[in-house]
């Protein structure tokens, strides 16, 4: 399991658009997790929705439901 926390520390630094940083918070966040780092986990979660959200208004600047 240590490669897969590694290559995911890797995605996250090279992360560049909204997307990236969304899908690679995830991934850390959920290795986060596997090794039972529970916190840390929840903080990766959480920024993941955040660009999730950014994702949403750069879809949707006006607010208006899909």
């Amino acid at each position: 399991m240590k490669d897969y926390a590694a290559n995911s520390e890797e995605l996250l630094k090279n992360a560049q658009t909204a997307e990236e940083q969304s899908f690679a918070n995830y991934i850390v966040g959920s290795s986060r997790y596997r090794d039972g780092l529970y916190l840390q986990a929840v903080n990766y979660f959480e920024k993941a929705e955040e660009y999730g959200e950014k994702i949403k208004l750069d879809r949707n600047p006006v607010g208006l439901h899909e």
